[in-house]
């Protein structure tokens, strides 16, 4: 099927099971799949469904189905994930009783790309299919004003310079006009101008852009794929690594955990060259 739809009716076909996934926030689950960087197992906070279960609780069948998949297509998926997984390059944690988003992913990639392999320049042809599109990039209208309004610490890490970090704060999100306000945690540090806001009604999928204008007279312009769990990465065409996260939510108090010989550097990263921001 996804080999002989047209691409584009394909492409939404996909999003339409991406968007009809079950994952309410809150109720996350911890499970092991591959780390998208490095391909190693790692714990992952995701919303795993059985694959098919009776009545009405949430499945991946269910899923299909209301996504307009026939019965046959169904056992073709079923087939794919579970009799021919290793094939397919599937976790093994990919079961009847415990299937991840990630794993349908691998499943399309693999039936889509054939024998050649998926290369990364096809995440463009196929967007939903881009290791980076989780469910963690669905955000529920009614939580955007509460997901982005908060004090935000930035890491950078520039192509060929030493990393960085640097505080923001959202104070103000007009969702009448998809546009937000802020400014930098240190006053004159820089100026935050023309803050939109994207979001995509069926996907679910929330964006930032903005302008960070420097007293050296540098604009960055900036764009961010908004987490639900208070966070968000930039979408750099330079190769920089710039990320960010809720302080308040997601990083913890104490100048000991921050920045102390004992701290995380998943912590410490965020304060990095910022001693100011440690301690308050």
């Amino acid at each position: 099927m996804l080999q002989e739809l047209d691409k584009e009716a394909a492409v939404q076909k996909i999003w339409a099971v991406y968007a009809a996934w079950h994952n309410p926030f809150g109720e996350e689950q911890t499970v092991i799949r591959y780390a998208r960087k490095t391909m190693e197992e790692a714990d992952k906070q995701t919303w795993p469904l059985p694959f098919e279960t009776e009545g009405s609780t949430f499945s991946v069948v269910l899923v299909l189905r209301d996504c307009g998949w026939s019965e046959l297509l169904i056992a073709s998926l079923k087939t794919v994930l579970f009799d021919h997984g290793a094939q397919h390059q599937i976790h093994p944690n990919c079961t009847p009783e415990q299937v991840c988003w990630p794993d349908l992913q691998q499943a399309f990639r693999s039936v889509i790309a054939g024998d050649e392999g998926w290369d990364v320049t096809m995440d463009k042809e196929w967007p939903p299919l881009a290791s980076y599109i989780t469910l963690r990039l669905k955000v529920e209208k009614q939580r955007i004003e509460s997901t982005l309004v908060g004090e935000w610490r930035m890491y950078c890490k520039p192509k060929d310079k030493e990393s960085f970090s640097y505080g923001l704060i959202i104070n103000k999100v007009d969702l009448g006009n998809w546009t937000f306000e802020g400014h930098p945690r240190t006053e004159g540090k820089y100026t935050l101008r023309n803050g939109t806001i994207e979001y995509t009604e069926d996907s679910g999928q929330l964006c930032l852009r903005y302008e960070e204008v420097w007293p050296s007279g540098k604009t960055n312009y900036l764009s961010a794929r908004i987490k639900s769990n208070g966070k968000f990465q930039c979408i750099s065409a330079a190769g920089f690594e710039q990320k960010a996260t809720r302080e308040d939510l997601n990083l913890p108090e104490s100048v000991q955990e921050r920045s102390g010989e004992g701290a995380k550097y998943k912590v410490k990263k965020y304060y990095l060259h910022d001693s100011d921001a440690v301690a308050n």
